[in-house]
């Protein structure tokens, strides 16, 4: 299995490695805070052990056409991760989550290595719409969703509980009708 796209001489999205799992829980580790307002599971990746199951379970997805599970590398340093899930059997939808080290931020990564998972959606596996689920606290991340494009669709109110406390999530779509790849 291998799935590498170059964005830039920068920023280069991997397919998953076992062998990253001590970099994959040392970032998080340091970003375990800043992460934790926005993702639950942060609280269960207690050691490269913990990792290692995060990177299994983007290799099956990607192994059954399920999900596309990246690396973000910035600098050939993991920076963070990029998922594209997807249905391409019955509702020929996706959608995109995303998490980054706080001190890869403001850089555009993330709206970088997003147009290249929204080109792989569209254009090769034929999706028909993508959404975003981005608690309305994240305001950088409904910053994303604006720029690449993505409509406002609706709110559901306190659905996602962490850091102890209830959050109401924005949901934003792309259709392919839309996209300007």
């Amino acid at each position: 299995m291998n799935f590498c796209k170059i964005v830039s001489s920068q920023l280069e999205l991997r397919l998953w490695n076992f062998s990253e799992k001590e970099n994959l829980f040392n970032l998080i580790e340091e970003n375990r805070k800043f992460l934790y307002r926005w993702l639950r599971f942060i609280e269960n990746i207690k050691s490269p052990k913990d990792a290692t199951g995060l990177i299994s379970e983007g290799l099956d997805g990607y192994a059954k056409n399920t999900s596309l599970n990246l690396a973000i590398y910035y600098n050939n340093e993991l920076s963070g991760n990029i998922v594209l899930e997807y249905d391409v059997k019955t509702h020929f939808e996706g959608e995109i989550s995303y998490w980054i080290g706080e001190r890869f931020q403001n850089k555009g990564l993330i709206s970088r290595c997003m147009k290249i998972l929204l080109n792989e959606a569209f254009s090769n596996l034929n999706l028909n719409r993508v959404k975003l689920l981005i608690a309305e606290s994240n305001v950088k991340s409904l910053k994303v969703a604006k720029k690449q494009g993505f409509t406002y669709e609706g709110t559901t109110r306190e659905s996602y509980k962490t850091n102890n406390e209830f959050q109401n999530i924005r949901i934003y779509s792309l259709l392919k009708k839309e996209y300007e790849g």
